[in-house]
């Protein structure tokens, strides 16, 4: 506190030969707990899985759980793993695989996870595509990814006609890259960065304890554009549902029933908060 912080600097002054930058605002205990104690991080996790395996493992679980709530549909677990068990194989068809990078450039309808999982299953990463950026920039992203395929409106159709709905077989390591997201380019040319398996899962897992720190999970969560595709992870891992929706307000969100977790930039919601105050 302001007053312990105080005592402290009052009795460190005591001593004459005391240096003012040897003087301390926090006494011996708290320092411990700041260093240590809050930067005791150390946690289990099913680091040896890949993220669709944590996934399908959640379907066997919890097989007519709804999944993800669409403009278009409700999905559950099951019928959710079947799509995307049928995008990775017509992926595999087109040879794409590990250590390929695909772009995933889709309006928030049912199939945006089936997408996103049915990459992750033939191995492959996703990189995530908002169809409203410069057409400059996106070319820019697939050329600098050398990205193999773009899942769009185009072609997603023609990836869901497989019939086969088997999780497919395929070998890979958690240190494989599961998706690559780009910096906004605002202080130059915009930077992929890479994320492996195993950090995507530490993230879930991460963001799975603060849901439960709140006691939001299981429950739901919504989120406005841009859309952030980790956030979708720890809430399929973890039995909640996915609402994947256009451009809402916190107006429009206010008494609807099930909705505890809000994803959203920093600068939307100091928008939302400003605008809409009473709803928070």
């Amino acid at each position: 506190s302001f007053l312990n912080g105080y005592i402290s600097i009052l009795n460190s002054s005591l001593n004459e030969e005391t240096l003012i930058k040897d003087i301390s605002v926090i006494g011996e205990e708290e320092r411990e707990t700041i260093l240590k104690e809050f930067n005791n991080t150390t946690a289990e996790y099913a680091r040896e899985k890949c993220i669709h395996e944590l996934f399908e493992e959640q379907v066997e679980r919890t097989p007519d759980k709804v999944a993800v709530v669409a403009s278009d549909k409700k999905v559950t677990y099951r019928e959710l793993n079947e799509e995307a068990n049928r995008i990775a194989h017509s992926l595999i068809e087109k040879r794409i695989g590990k250590g390929d990078i695909v772009g995933l450039m889709l309006p928030r309808k049912s199939y945006l996870l089936s997408a996103l999982f049915g990459i992750l299953k033939t191995g492959a990463a996703y990189l995530p595509i908002d169809s409203e950026l410069p057409k400059e920039r996106i070319e820019y992203m697939c050329k600098d990814t050398n990205a193999r395929l773009v899942v769009s409106q185009d072609n997603i159709d023609s990836l869901l006609a497989s019939d086969n709905k088997i999780n497919p077989n395929v070998e890979m390591t958690n240190e494989s890259l599961c998706y690559c997201i780009y910096t906004s380019g605002s202080t130059g040319q915009p930077k992929g960065v890479p994320l492996p398996v195993v950090k995507s899962i530490s993230c879930a897992h991460e963001t799975a304890k603060a849901f439960a720190a709140t006691r939001s999970l299981p429950g739901d969560c919504k989120r406005v554009k841009p859309l952030f595709f980790t956030h979708s992870h720890p809430r399929l891992l973890n039995l909640g549902t996915c609402h994947h929706q256009q451009m809402v307000t916190l107006k429009q969100l206010q008494g609807t029933v099930g909705n505890n977790i809000l994803f959203t930039t920093l600068d939307q919601h100091h928008k939302y908060a400003f605008r809409h105050s009473q709803c928070l």
